[in-house]
């Protein structure tokens, strides 16, 4: 899996995927949906298929994941067609050559 920031995912007491393989595996689906790992679904709400599991905090990873979803707030990170867009109004690092 790779992201920017970790999914939500992560965190969860029923993840049961390994940061070292692409396994993405929890108690509530043997392949978790894109669209839980990507953040278009918050899993705090039911979702088709999740056995009736959804995000529960491993409290073991609770300052972890506080920090993530600070850094998210700050960055002003969302998702927007498959892609992650970092900032809604990205900073033009030459404007200062502008004219020149």
């Amino acid at each position: 899996m790779s992201c920017l920031l970790p999914p939500a995912c992560s965190f969860c007491l029923h993840y049961r995927g390994d940061d070292d393989t692409t396994d993405r595996e929890c108690l509530g689906f043997k392949e978790i949906p894109d669209d839980i790992i990507k953040g278009f679904h918050d899993h705090k709400e039911s979702f088709e298929g999740d056995n009736g599991f959804q995000f529960s905090l491993n409290e073991a990873f609770k300052d972890d994941f506080e920090n993530v979803q600070h850094m998210k707030q700050v960055f002003n990170q969302y998702t927007k067609n498959d892609r992650t867009i970092a900032l809604e109004k990205p900073v033009n690092k030459f404007s200062a050559w502008e004219g020149v």
